[in-house]
């Protein structure tokens, strides 16, 4: 059981990680929305480093790296760009600490006691990087949500962004590292409880043997 735990850790804290990486790089994080568009040939779509225009009929499509890297950029793009760099790093250093845990792996710790307290902090990781993650794009999503709604109560007509794809994914990729940072409690609890049981069946053991001993003696 702790086996099967320890490898489903693993995969969800790769997985997230994997997630993480594809929202951090992708230039989906607003997008217009299609029913604003008036010239549906030309949409416009922004992520944590570029502004892109398309075009459906040419099929081009040009983007702009922002200017700065964090200074100067709009509040929301700070706490996106700031966060989701927190997340990664946190997500990383969780993947290689539930991998190095795995009892089949030939490089992981001898000591039990070693890799549950490594799998602790790789789990404390995970559990960072999500809140990290999902803060981050919901910080970006708020400014989107408004945004949209101010323009449309204040002019319907003009053009306006929505949520693009890196939102949902970002969600997700939290979910899914929060997920693994239990599985990898439930893991160190499981071989802990395991071990525990093993000393107690040895120590029961040997005190039958000395007692059957010292009876076999007198």
């Amino acid at each position: 059981m702790s086996v099967v735990l320890e490898v489903g850790s693993s995969s969800l804290f790769a997985a997230a990680l994997i997630l993480m990486v594809t929202t951090y790089e992708s230039n989906q994080w607003s997008q217009s929305d299609t029913g604003t568009v008036f010239t549906q040939a030309n949409t416009m779509s922004s992520g944590l480093w570029e502004e892109c225009s398309s075009n459906a009929d040419s099929g081009t499509e040009t983007c702009a790296t922002f200017d700065s890297f964090f200074l100067g950029l709009p509040l929301h793009l700070q706490a996106a760009r700031a966060f989701t760099i927190s997340a990664l790093v946190f997500q990383a250093f969780g993947t290689i600490l539930t991998i190095s845990c795995i009892s089949s792996v030939p490089c992981s710790s001898a000591d039990v006691a070693i890799r549950n307290r490594m799998r602790m902090i790789g789990g404390l990781s995970g559990i960072l990087a999500g809140i990290c993650i999902i803060v981050g794009v919901s910080w970006y999503a708020s400014t989107i949500m408004r945004s949209y709604y101010d323009t449309m109560y204040i002019s319907p007509d003009t053009e306006r962004t929505a949520f693009g794809t890196a939102i949902f994914i970002g969600w997700a990729s939290g979910a899914v590292a929060v997920l693994g940072s239990v599985l990898a409690f439930c893991a160190s609890c499981t071989v802990s409880g395991e071990r525990h049981e093993l000393t107690s069946s040895q120590g029961q053991k040997v005190h039958l043997y000395s007692s059957n001993a010292t009876q076999e003696y007198v």
